[in-house]
């Protein structure tokens, strides 16, 4: 899309009153929009977290943390120390497993028929001649 040169003078000349023109240099409602920044922080300033909000929460996560390990090498030593298999039963060794014997399956050939014999023609070339 080309540039209207137009719109770039429109540019130039709001810039250069802006510069040039009122008092502060480019005041264009700065001070409103200031302001407006102004009492943004201080709403929002009290609900930040200070330096000992962040260190209750750091000697929380320590407290956890040391549980958490705590808890786990305590369920593995229990693992390992405690449950031991029973001494009451002998472990057997394994056994062979044999394959069972096949089972065969002897289906009976279907008897067919014999083949019906065809009619008997004649052989013309013994018979006598008239």
């Amino acid at each position: 899309m080309a540039a209207n040169p137009a719109d770039f003078a429109k540019y130039r000349s709001s810039v250069g009153a802006l510069v040039s023109g009122g008092e502060p240099p480019q005041d264009g409602g700065v001070n409103e929009r200031v302001a407006a920044l102004e009492a943004k922080l201080e709403a929002t300033l009290p609900n930040l977290a200070t330096k000992g909000d962040i260190e209750g929460v750091r000697g929380d996560i320590k407290g956890w943390m040391l549980a958490t390990v705590l808890t786990i090498i305590g369920s593995m030593l229990a693992i390992g120390l405690f449950i031991k298999p029973s001494e009451s039963r002998p472990i057997s060794p394994p056994v062979a497993v044999t394959a069972p014997a096949p089972v065969i399956v002897q289906v009976p050939y279907p008897v067919q028929a014999p083949p019906a014999a065809a009619p008997s023609v004649p052989d013309n070339s013994k018979r006598p001649k008239h």
